[in-house]
């Protein structure tokens, strides 16, 4: 019983780390870390952000910061990141580049790992998807670039290039 018990924690402790489910660590466990074959590796997905485009950055930067109460976790040139004080992971990204300012409203998905970004970007020229950024490493210290969802919305697909900001694998 003992046993059951000790093995069910390290499939709950697992699947909270990896973001799996627990059944896919479960059977993953009990055979030995093999995959079955119609089993694939899931992105890593570590977290999703708005992206806000402005045109008005000192207003946007109000707005998020003195009326919503985000504090100021990155200040880079025409981008602000703002998170919340007391939950650091709600994060919005408010983008004033002005190279940025016609692309339609979006979202930033954080993937975890600079090589994902680019099998994403593969992937995503194979498909045929609609690129609207391309794919860069920035002097930020990101790896990204954006496409367009089936709704016109935009898709950033983002992770930091240095390993001392990237989720544990």
């Amino acid at each position: 019983m003992t046993t059951d018990k000790d093995f069910k924690r390290v499939v709950r402790a697992k699947a909270r780390l990896t973001g799996q489910s627990y059944s896919a660590v479960r059977r993953r466990l009990q055979t030995h870390g093999e995959m079955s074959p119609s089993e694939t590796r899931p992105m890593n997905i570590v977290r999703t952000i708005p992206d806000i485009r402005t045109l008005n950055m000192p207003a946007s930067r109000d707005f998020y910061e003195g009326l919503l109460g985000f504090k100021v976790v990155m200040d880079h040139g025409g981008t602000l990141m703002f998170a919340s004080a007391t939950q650091l992971k709600q994060q919005v990204i408010v983008n004033g580049e002005p190279d940025a300012i016609p692309l339609p409203p979006g979202f930033s998905v954080d993937v975890g790992y600079p090589d994902s970004v680019t099998e994403l970007y593969e992937q995503a020229m194979a498909r045929g998807c609609t690129i609207v950024e391309p794919l860069v490493d920035k002097p930020i210290g990101i790896r990204r670039f954006s496409l367009l969802d089936p709704n016109g919305a935009r898709v950033t697909v983002v992770a930091h290039l240095d390993p001392a900001h990237q989720p544990p694998r």
